[in-house]
């Protein structure tokens, strides 16, 4: 691969020769970009983009980068370099990944002002307007990074005591990207950690920053795939460290209180929001913490109440046709949505033993719940019907003793808002068995 890069870049060096003097070369291969600046003394300019994908990366491409004005501005003093990452050409993606890796790229677009040697010094996100001559100013001010930088680079080489090398090397440090510290500055930063001993303001700040990135890259997959106790597990492996911020903290309570809501242990989320709004009541997340709080508090009381109702009384037998059907296939189905396995099979009356199949199970399901709804629907209807009525008799003369009584209010109301609940929990069972339904037919 070595031997190939002259090559490439001598053919792009008589493309560029070919061109008008205007027109600047873009390069697409990272390796191309290095040869030709050690060759013409230059420093490179390297955007990050997702060109079929990313609508910002077209605008910057479109309105800046592709302008005679902002090529002509930089071309003396930089080679240009695109690092394209399309989702339609998979193995350009692939062959720029360790790039961005190396440079802590994680959004596009981006300009990075690198040394010949790739070492990189500035970066230049998005601009307002998208104005050529504001991106030709911020390219040419990340220019006194590089000054800064080896100036503390000079000031750590002639040092005699840790205490110079150690603020050499958080001069240095600090007027590079600090996404890059841990990549294309990783010599640097460990020489700061051997000088300070770990104390040093800037190496805490950048292990925190690790540490919070690896908390997130590892939940992701976790919280994906439903394994809610597990990163529980990690949310806490993380919290036991004594030296986070309280930012870093709250971070990741919130994590952990989203992965106990799911489980759910509801009792435990409330006192994980708890928590967090202590840590600091007036930070953003703090002050949504109160809300995570009465939602938990919410479906806490919710599920208490639902295990003290008994599963039916003698005043709801459209509930006990509910309770029966759905609940044993309904309830079932849902877990095994949820868990990513096959419904356990039914077993009838005759033959315990016999398997059903799963459609005919997801049928009957669903044909359970939608005579359910129909049946808390009439009831919904009588109640309405009942209430008019009671209105209407209120309006009229009293009847006389011994005479036909009316409703009370209040228990038409509680009849009414009881149907009502009926009519949504038989809704939302009929909507889970719909699914089930659809799933077996594939």
């Amino acid at each position: 691969m070595r031997l190939f890069i002259p090559l490439l870049a001598g053919a792009l060096f008589a493309v560029s020769s070919s061109l008008p003097a205007n027109e600047a070369v873009w390069l697409d291969h990272y390796e191309a970009g290095l040869e030709k600046a050690a060759a013409e003394d230059k420093d490179l300019l390297i955007t990050f983009v997702g060109s079929d994908w990313c609508d910002q990366c077209q605008v910057l491409r479109e309105s800046v980068l592709t302008k005679n004005e902002f090529t002509r501005a930089l071309g003396r003093d930089f080679v240009f370099v695109e690092l394209d990452f399309p989702q339609s050409k998979p193995a350009i993606a692939e062959r720029n990944e360790p790039i961005r890796v190396q440079y802590g790229i994680k959004g596009y677009p981006v300009l990075v002002t690198a040394d010949e040697n790739g070492h990189p010094y500035g970066v230049v996100r998005y601009l307002h307007d998208w104005r050529v001559t504001d991106y030709v100013d911020a390219v040419k001010d990340q220019q006194d990074n590089r000054l800064t930088r080896d100036e503390a680079r000079q000031e750590f080489e002639a040092a005699q005591s840790d205490e110079d090398r150690v603020t050499a090397l958080e001069k240095l440090l600090r007027a590079v990207p600090e996404t890059s510290i841990l990549g294309m500055y990783e010599a640097e930063f460990q020489a700061l950690r051997e000088a300070s001993k770990d104390q040093s303001p800037l190496v805490a700040e950048v292990v925190a920053k690790e540490r919070t990135e690896n908390l997130q890259t590892e939940l992701v997959p976790l919280m994906n795939s439903k394994r809610y106790q597990e990163a529980v597990a990690l949310c806490d492996d993380y919290l036991s460290h004594e030296t986070l911020k309280k930012g870093e903290r709250q971070m990741a309570l919130a994590f952990k209180y989203y992965s106990l809501m799911e489980i759910p242990d509801y009792q435990e989320a409330m006192e994980t929001a708890q928590t967090l709004q202590e840590i600091d009541p007036a930070s953003p997340i703090g002050q949504q913490a109160f809300g995570l709080v009465k939602r938990a508090e919410k479906l806490l009381l919710a599920a208490r109440e639902k295990e003290a109702t008994p599963a039916s009384t003698p005043d709801e037998p459209a509930v006990a046709g509910v309770g029966e059907a759905a609940r044993s296939d309904g309830q079932e189905a849902e877990v095994a949505k949820t868990e990513g396995v096959a419904p356990a099979p039914a077993k009838s009356e005759q033959e315990p033993s016999q398997k059903v199949d799963t459609q005919e199970a997801s049928a009957k399901a669903l044909a359970a719940v939608e005579a359910a709804l129909k049946e808390a629907e009439a009831a919904l209807k009588t109640a309405r019907e009942a209430h008019e009525e009671s209105l209407a008799e209120q309006q009229a003369p009293q009847k006389e003793e011994g005479g036909e009584s009316t409703w009370d209010e209040s228990q038409v109301s509680a009849f009414e808002k009881r149907a009502r609940e009926l009519t949504r929990q038989a809704e939302a069972l009929r909507q889970q068995a719909e699914k089930l339904r659809k799933a077996s037919q594939q």
